[in-house]
């Protein structure tokens, strides 16, 4: 995958931290970052992963992650596809791989954000991105660019403290890769 992008949010500093490729550029939108890697735009399948889990109502309390992933769509050209991953104890596809082509389809997956309500009681971040990874390699277009957008406060917890830390290795030693 050409780009692995992490939010992290740290509301207690009232920080907040955004990795996104667009602010490290200093580009306008993502279809800018494409054209300029690739010389032109190209066909994107993307999948935003989004934790969805109680640490993120400490974190995220006024759920900019909601206003950060509409804005995100907005620069999106229709040659795009997008597809959602909400996670907390378990990873949900709730929105597959979609084109942007027609305003319901933007509609849809306006209504796929606006199930973030960060209820969830654990954090299983390695398995959200392994189910992106897996609708990708499934249901992405062969030509297409692969994009998982990851946003995260960053912490893994299971409930186990010897399993997240084996799910922490996986996540980056082989997920990431």
């Amino acid at each position: 995958f050409n780009y692995f992008i992490h939010w992290r949010l740290k509301m207690k500093k009232r920080v907040v931290f955004l990795l996104l490729i667009l602010c490290v550029t200093g580009l306008k939108s993502f279809s800018q970052i494409n054209s300029k890697m690739t010389g032109s735009p190209k066909e994107l399948d993307i999948m935003l992963v989004l934790d969805n889990s109680g640490s993120m109502k400490q974190n995220d309390p006024q759920f900019m992650m909601r206003d950060v992933v509409t804005h995100f769509l907005e620069e999106l050209t229709n040659n795009t596809r997008i597809g959602f991953i909400l996670f907390d104890t378990e990873a949900k596809l709730i929105h597959s791989l979609s084109s942007l082509d027609q305003p319901e389809s933007r509609e849809s997956a306006q209504r796929a954000i606006n199930r973030v309500n960060y209820v969830g009681k654990l954090t299983n971040s390695p398995a959200a991105i392994e189910r992106a990874i897996y609708e990708l390699k499934n249901n992405g277009r062969k030509a297409a660019q692969k994009v998982i957008v990851f946003l995260t406060d960053g912490v893994i917890e299971t409930g186990d403290k010897v399993r997240d830390r084996e799910k922490r290795m996986w996540l980056k030693e082989e997920l990431a890769a």
